[in-house]
């Protein structure tokens, strides 16, 4: 709030100072012969913007051959559309600065003024000044004009004491909706693959966990499985607690289509889960051999019986020494 109040309270200062150099411009005029007239012109003519985005208007002289030696200009523009954001002078025609740039984004006023002493006085096409904007709202047409309603705030342009006369050229900015880029939506087929896990020397096959393309899905009672990846090429991976993991590679999922993997059954006794069956497994097995109910560890309970006991010793005999990967005559 103090940083707006102090913007305000300098755009007033400014509007004064403007105001008694404009009188001056009068009193000199009053004393000068008539000249021939100039154009003040804001380029480009049209813009047409997105809300928030920014953009640049040149405040140009086009006077021909006739010289100049003052230039002062009083801008209007909407400030519920438009805010003004910097403005910067060009100095290589008008080097003194009578007043500095001042705007005003509450009322929507900005005022600037510049001349030269020393002979012999520019003409031409001369840049003022460049103002940056930024759009705020959408608006078919928001115009920044030049200011006429207060003789002493309007624009104005002089040589030799006399005021010239100027035809003005506003701009006229639309500020348009962003629109956002269509971007095509990629078709959502997926492939499915499926196939069946047994888990040896049980009954219910359920709980295996497989893995497909980062995907991955547990096995219902009866060892069946389908997971639905985006098509391409993949490993499906079958592991569970206590029994050696297998490994497919090569796996072609096809959009729309099914992939049914052929059979795998997982073998028992990888206890303790270094993907071999081996002395350390018979060594965990054994330490809790004979235990009854409660459950004791699934990955230890390999036929699922609810107790550790010779039947899951046999398991683990019949599968010492082999290793991970299970093997799987995969397609």
């Amino acid at each position: 709030m103090t940083d707006l109040r102090n913007r305000r309270t300098n755009a007033a200062r400014a509007w004064s100072v403007a105001g008694a150099a404009s009188l001056c411009i009068l009193i000199c005029a009053a004393l000068g012969a008539a000249a021939s007239a100039v154009t003040v012109v804001l380029t480009p003519a049209t813009v047409i913007v997105s809300p928030m985005n920014t953009f640049g208007v040149e405040v140009m002289l086009r006077t021909g051959s006739q010289p100049v030696d003052g230039v002062q200009v009083y801008l209007t523009y909407d400030p519920a559309v438009l805010q003004v954001l910097s403005a910067t002078p060009d100095a290589t025609a008008l080097p003194i600065e009578i007043l500095p740039p001042a705007w005003d984004n509450a009322t929507g006023a900005l005022a600037y003024a510049a001349g030269i002493l020393s002979e012999p006085a520019p003409s031409g096409d001369l840049r003022v000044l460049t103002i940056r904007f930024r759009a705020l709202s959408p608006h078919p047409g928001s115009t920044i004009a030049f200011a006429t309603a207060d003789p002493a705030r309007t624009t104005k342009v002089s040589y030799s004491g006399a005021i010239l006369a100027a035809n003005l050229t506003p701009s006229v900015v639309t500020v348009v909706s962003a629109t956002p880029t269509p971007t095509s939506t990629p078709p959502t087929t997926t492939a499915t693959v499926s196939g069946r896990v047994v888990l040896q020397g049980r009954s219910d096959h359920s709980g295996a966990l497989v893995c497909v393309g980062g995907l991955s899905t547990t096995t219902d009672a009866s060892g069946v499985y389908a997971l639905s990846p985006v098509p391409g090429s993949y490993g499906v991976t079958v592991s569970l607690g206590g029994y050696l993991s297998a490994t497919c590679p090569g796996v072609v999922a096809r959009a729309g289509a099914t992939t049914q993997l052929t059979e795998v059954t997982l073998l028992a006794g990888d206890v303790d889960g270094d993907c071999q069956i081996g002395l350390f497994d018979l060594v965990v097995l054994g330490a809790r051999f004979n235990q009854l109910p409660p459950a004791p560890p699934p990955h230890l309970d390999l036929n699922a019986d609810g107790a550790l006991n010779i039947l899951d010793v046999v398991l683990l005999a019949g599968n010492y020494g082999r290793f991970c990967p299970n093997p799987w005559a995969c397609p």
